[in-house]
């Protein structure tokens, strides 16, 4: 309403000056586009003098550009973390898969070996290619396996086995924990 208002004002005044001015003088242009020009003139506010930014319009652009870029950024540290925990997982994963295979490949006869020697728990710390860490001290992420053996779990030919991967990530303990039955079935 108060645009058409101000519409309505500013046409009647140019009507006004139009009327008023001598037939010589009066331009060739209809009331009709001069309307128009007016309703343009109010919705783009062609009639406001613009100097630039004031200091009120800078510093409330810079607020909303830091609130912007502390967004982003929260998000991009959120992103890495949760690749870095996906990493993790997923060498702890073939870690524990490869242990798991390698004591399959043994079977019975030498799982019951390695079990009598290992005095049913071994752990060692792995770096993050499978490889011993010296002293159990890895530069960068450790994992820690743990395989235990449980020798007369159900039948003299069979072995349970558990071999479990530990290790830190973002100040949180991890655990992979993965268990078989190993058969020998040539006896």
């Amino acid at each position: 309403m108060a645009l058409m208002r101000k519409i309505e004002t500013k046409a009647a005044s140019r009507e006004d000056v139009a009327l008023s001015e001598s037939p010589g003088r009066q331009k060739r242009r209809s009331l009709e586009s001069q309307r128009f020009r007016d309703q343009l003139e109010v919705l783009i506010g062609a009639n406001r003098v613009s100097q630039g930014m004031t200091l009120v319009e800078l510093l409330l652009t810079i607020v909303v550009l830091a609130f912007g870029s502390l967004a982003v950024m929260t998000l991009q540290t959120t992103t890495f973390r949760g690749n870095a925990t996906a990493e993790n997982l997923a060498v702890a994963a073939i870690l524990a898969e490869s242990e798991m295979e390698r004591l399959k490949s043994l079977g019975k006869t030498g799982l019951d070996q390695e079990a009598t020697s290992a005095n049913p728990k071994v752990e060692s710390a792995l770096d993050r290619y499978g490889q011993p860490c010296p002293n159990n001290r890895c530069p960068g992420q450790s994992y820690v396996r743990t395989v235990v053996y449980y020798p007369q779990s159900l039948t003299s030919r069979s072995v349970q086995v558990e071999v479990e991967i530990a290790w830190v990530d973002h100040g949180r303990r991890r655990t992979l924990l993965q268990s078989a039955v190993i058969t020998d079935l040539s006896i």
